[in-house]
Protein backbone atom coordinates (compact mmCIF):
# COMPACT_ATOMS: atom_id res chain seq x y z
CA UNK A 1 0.00 0.00 0.00
CA UNK A 2 1.43 3.38 -1.00
CA UNK A 3 1.76 6.03 1.66
CA UNK A 4 0.16 9.31 0.59
CA UNK A 5 2.36 12.39 0.41
CA UNK A 6 0.10 14.14 2.90
CA UNK A 7 1.67 12.16 5.74
CA UNK A 8 3.89 14.46 7.83
CA UNK A 9 6.69 11.88 7.86
CA UNK A 10 6.97 11.86 4.06
CA UNK A 11 7.20 15.64 4.00
CA UNK A 12 9.88 15.66 6.70
CA UNK A 13 11.90 13.05 4.79
CA UNK A 14 11.55 15.07 1.58
CA UNK A 15 12.70 18.26 3.26
CA UNK A 16 15.61 16.39 4.92
CA UNK A 17 16.80 15.09 1.55
CA UNK A 18 16.40 18.58 0.13
CA UNK A 19 18.62 19.90 2.93
CA UNK A 20 21.34 17.37 2.10
CA UNK A 21 21.14 18.25 -1.60
CA UNK A 22 21.39 21.94 -0.72
CA UNK A 23 24.52 21.30 1.33
CA UNK A 24 26.13 19.31 -1.50
CA UNK A 25 25.28 21.97 -4.06
CA UNK A 26 26.73 24.66 -1.80
CA UNK A 27 29.95 22.61 -1.49
CA UNK A 28 30.02 22.30 -5.29
CA UNK A 29 29.63 26.07 -5.60
CA UNK A 30 32.47 26.73 -3.16
CA UNK A 31 34.82 24.20 -4.79
CA UNK A 32 34.06 25.68 -8.20
CA UNK A 33 34.60 29.21 -6.94
CA UNK A 34 37.97 28.29 -5.43
CA UNK A 35 39.05 26.49 -8.58
CA UNK A 36 37.95 29.40 -10.77
CA UNK A 37 39.75 32.03 -8.71
CA UNK A 38 43.02 30.17 -8.17
CA UNK A 39 43.29 27.85 -11.16
CA UNK A 40 44.25 25.04 -8.76
CA UNK A 41 42.62 21.84 -7.64
CA UNK A 42 40.45 22.44 -4.55
CA UNK A 43 40.35 18.79 -3.51
CA UNK A 44 42.50 17.42 -0.68
CA UNK A 45 45.52 15.31 -1.66
CA UNK A 46 43.95 12.05 -0.41
CA UNK A 47 40.96 12.50 -2.72
CA UNK A 48 43.05 13.89 -5.59
CA UNK A 49 45.30 10.80 -5.59
CA UNK A 50 42.30 8.54 -6.15
CA UNK A 51 41.20 10.32 -9.33
CA UNK A 52 42.18 8.84 -12.68
CA UNK A 53 42.75 12.13 -14.43
CA UNK A 54 43.08 15.84 -13.70
CA UNK A 55 42.66 18.96 -15.79
CA UNK A 56 45.73 19.66 -17.93
CA UNK A 57 46.32 23.33 -17.12
CA UNK A 58 45.26 26.19 -14.85
CA UNK A 59 42.82 27.33 -17.54
CA UNK A 60 41.27 23.86 -17.58
CA UNK A 61 40.93 24.01 -13.78
CA UNK A 62 39.12 27.32 -14.19
CA UNK A 63 36.76 25.87 -16.81
CA UNK A 64 36.03 22.91 -14.56
CA UNK A 65 35.43 25.33 -11.68
CA UNK A 66 32.88 27.28 -13.71
CA UNK A 67 31.19 24.00 -14.66
CA UNK A 68 31.08 23.02 -10.96
CA UNK A 69 29.52 26.37 -10.06
CA UNK A 70 26.88 26.04 -12.78
CA UNK A 71 26.07 22.50 -11.64
CA UNK A 72 25.78 23.64 -8.03
CA UNK A 73 23.48 26.49 -9.06
CA UNK A 74 21.33 24.10 -11.09
CA UNK A 75 21.02 21.70 -8.16
CA UNK A 76 20.06 24.62 -5.90
CA UNK A 77 17.35 25.59 -8.38
CA UNK A 78 16.00 22.04 -8.46
CA UNK A 79 16.08 21.97 -4.65
CA UNK A 80 14.16 25.24 -4.53
CA UNK A 81 11.65 23.75 -6.98
CA UNK A 82 11.09 20.73 -4.73
CA UNK A 83 10.84 22.97 -1.67
CA UNK A 84 8.29 25.21 -3.38
CA UNK A 85 6.19 22.19 -4.28
CA UNK A 86 6.35 20.72 -0.77
CA UNK A 87 5.47 24.07 0.82
CA UNK A 88 2.72 24.49 -1.76
CA UNK A 89 1.20 21.15 -0.75
CA UNK A 90 1.44 22.09 2.93
CA UNK A 91 0.18 25.66 2.56
CA UNK A 92 -2.60 25.25 0.01
CA UNK A 93 -4.19 22.31 1.74
CA UNK A 94 -7.65 21.67 0.40
CA UNK A 95 -7.33 24.30 -2.37
CA UNK A 96 -4.98 22.10 -4.38
CA UNK A 97 -6.81 18.87 -3.58
CA UNK A 98 -4.45 17.73 -0.82
CA UNK A 99 -5.34 17.49 2.84
CA UNK A 100 -2.21 18.88 4.46
CA UNK A 101 -1.69 19.88 8.07
CA UNK A 102 -0.89 23.58 7.55
CA UNK A 103 -2.39 26.06 10.00
CA UNK A 104 -5.28 28.29 8.92
CA UNK A 105 -3.11 31.42 8.98
CA UNK A 106 -0.58 30.06 6.48
CA UNK A 107 0.09 31.90 3.25
CA UNK A 108 -1.76 30.46 0.27
CA UNK A 109 0.09 30.98 -3.01
CA UNK A 110 -1.96 31.44 -6.18
CA UNK A 111 -1.65 28.51 -8.56
CA UNK A 112 -0.51 30.73 -11.44
CA UNK A 113 2.34 32.10 -9.31
CA UNK A 114 3.48 28.64 -8.26
CA UNK A 115 3.34 27.42 -11.86
CA UNK A 116 5.31 30.46 -13.10
CA UNK A 117 8.01 30.08 -10.44
CA UNK A 118 8.27 26.35 -11.12
CA UNK A 119 8.60 26.94 -14.86
CA UNK A 120 11.28 29.60 -14.43
CA UNK A 121 13.21 27.40 -11.99
CA UNK A 122 13.10 24.40 -14.35
CA UNK A 123 14.22 26.45 -17.36
CA UNK A 124 17.03 28.10 -15.40
CA UNK A 125 18.19 24.73 -14.05
CA UNK A 126 18.19 23.26 -17.57
CA UNK A 127 20.21 26.23 -18.82
CA UNK A 128 22.73 25.81 -15.99
CA UNK A 129 23.05 22.05 -16.58
CA UNK A 130 23.47 22.61 -20.33
CA UNK A 131 26.09 25.31 -19.79
CA UNK A 132 27.97 23.12 -17.32
CA UNK A 133 27.99 20.25 -19.80
CA UNK A 134 29.17 22.49 -22.64
CA UNK A 135 32.03 23.80 -20.51
CA UNK A 136 33.01 20.41 -19.11
CA UNK A 137 33.34 19.01 -22.64
CA UNK A 138 35.95 21.69 -23.38
CA UNK A 139 38.17 20.74 -20.39
CA UNK A 140 41.30 18.80 -21.39
CA UNK A 141 42.36 16.11 -18.95
CA UNK A 142 45.64 14.28 -18.40
CA UNK A 143 46.06 10.87 -16.81
CA UNK A 144 47.57 10.71 -13.34
CA UNK A 145 49.21 7.30 -13.73
CA UNK A 146 52.36 7.20 -15.86
CA UNK A 147 52.41 4.75 -18.72
CA UNK A 148 54.72 1.82 -17.92
CA UNK A 149 54.20 -0.55 -20.81
CA UNK A 150 53.55 -0.54 -24.54
CA UNK A 151 50.31 0.97 -25.76
CA UNK A 152 47.47 -1.49 -26.15
CA UNK A 153 46.69 -2.16 -29.78
CA UNK A 154 49.84 -0.46 -31.08
CA UNK A 155 51.96 -2.42 -33.55
CA UNK A 156 55.45 -3.42 -32.35
CA UNK A 157 58.25 -1.12 -33.45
Amino acid sequence: MAVPFEEPGIQVITLSLVSIATLLSFVSLMLGLFSTWTGKDPLPTRIRNRLRRTPASAEDFRLRGIALMLTGAAVMLVVSLVTINVVNVIALGSISGYAAYAPWASVAFPRATVFFVNTVAVLAALACFSGAYALSVRVRYIGRQPSTGPLQGAPPA
